[in-house]
């Protein structure tokens, strides 16, 4: 039996909740056609979507980009009215379980199923049997530095391996600039959330199991939102979040000198965004949570692209998801992604060379350090009951421990 990621339908909090759980069929979805619309909110993605246009010549392809929150709600709307509906979109691997759950997403179980031993386990995605989608960028997470800057305040990044040291460095930083460069990133929000959980993740946390089962340790989700809120109240963390405008203002500035972020972050935006810093930035992958702790990464979540049970070109999907395991398609991946889970792509692939701007084999770093499995499992439930217990926290209203006991209660009554 082909092992997939299997999602429970449940009820609860979820922003899915009213969707029609069948795909509706209507006269204007008849027949068949040789047009194919993607949905994608990867601007970093529309040139290797059109080389996979270029090289299917058969197809009318359209390429449609969106923000990724434009996406996903564009996205509801459609599926809730039945109506617009693309033939294959991106999804954030944090919230595909809600829209698979909907069966609504086209089956790709005989596509997918026999390269099941080519992927990691969980990487192919899907609900009730049936698989939609393999993972693409895992959104591993690395801690990325300007050991230039951080060496002219006598910081050794070498010394960084550990969180507890990157408080230490962050404190040091603090007294050496009065408080205008920082090493540690605290974003707020729901990408606060979701940055709190990388961390969480590296540490082997979990929220809910497949089955549905509350299993995070509530010491441990203590722990890490002491770390959080010591970090605030020290005030040697940036409020900041890569995705605004003003985040790589921050960073030519040498206002920002390190940050924990997604690889394709760091990998991809660092290079784009500040040039002339190349040389020196560097990756340090993830520090331990203690000198004796294993090392590994959390995952900040990854993409995915899924066709539509409706679309009327079933087979022009089957040709661009078949299209990414190609070694074009490869290639495209780890430009875009910067790392694969597709086993084969090592030997498709030429060998990774050192990065020219960071030096360093990076993907090759960072691929080598652990991803511990992970479960979105009712994904919008955990997301609004620990958002709140984080903010309460940083705000000082919750202690650490009030918060984990409060939300894990609170999902316990979902």
């Amino acid at each position: 039996m082909t092992t997939i990621t299997r999602r429970r339908l449940l009820g609860g909090v979820a922003s899915l909740a009213g969707v029609s759980l069948l795909p509706a069929c209507g006269d204007d979805d008849s027949g068949s056609s040789n047009k194919l619309t993607i949905w994608t909110f990867s601007t970093n993605q529309k040139q290797h979507l059109e080389a996979f246009a270029a090289a299917h010549p058969d197809l009318d392809v359209d390429i449609v980009s969106y923000s990724l929150d434009d996406l996903h709600e564009r996205l509801l709307v459609a599926l809730t009215g039945g109506t617009g509906l693309p033939d294959v979109t991106q999804l954030v691997l944090r919230r595909s379980d809600e829209f698979f759950r909907t069966r609504q997403f086209f089956d790709l179980t005989d596509t997918l199923g026999p390269l099941e031993k080519d992927f990691p386990p969980g990487y192919l995605l899907g609900f009730n049997g049936k698989i939609h989608a393999f993972l693409m960028g895992p959104g591993n997470m690395g801690l990325w530095v300007n050991r230039e800057a951080l060496a002219r305040h006598g910081i050794d990044v070498d010394t960084l391996d550990t969180w507890s040291a990157i408080a230490e460095g962050g404190r040091a930083l603090k007294q050496a600039t009065g408080g205008k460069k920082y090493l540690f990133l605290q974003p707020g929000g729901v990408d606060g959330f979701n940055y709190f959980n990388g961390f969480y993740h590296s540490r082997g946390g979990q929220w809910i199991a497949e089955d549905g089962t509350v299993v995070a340790d509530t010491a441990l989700v203590a722990d890490t939102l002491d770390y959080f809120a010591q970090r605030r109240k020290e005030e040697i963390a940036y409020r900041g979040y890569w995705a605004e405008p003003s985040f790589f203002d921050a960073v030519k500035s040498e206002t920002v000198v390190g940050f924990g972020a997604n690889f394709s972050v760091g990998s991809l935006t660092l290079p784009k965004n500040v040039p002339d810093q190349a040389g020196k930035w560097r990756l340090l992958t993830w520090p331990k949570w203690a000198a004796d702790a294993p090392v590994q990464t959390g995952g900040f979540g990854g993409s995915l692209y899924a066709g539509l049970a409706r679309t009327r070109n079933p087979d022009g999907v089957r040709q661009f998801v078949k299209w990414w395991l190609t070694p074009e398609g490869l290639k495209a991946q780890q430009q875009a992604l910067g790392l694969i889970g597709y086993k084969p792509a090592a030997q498709l692939l030429e060998p990774e060379q050192p990065n020219p701007y960071f030096g360093q084999k990076i993907g090759a770093d960072l691929a080598a350090v652990t991803l511990p499995p992970f479960s979105y499992a009712d994904w919008a439930a955990v997301t609004k009951t620990v958002q709140y217990a984080l903010d309460q926290t940083l705000l000082g209203k919750w202690t650490p421990q009030q918060a984990a006991s409060e939300s894990l209660a609170e999902l316990r009554r979902r």
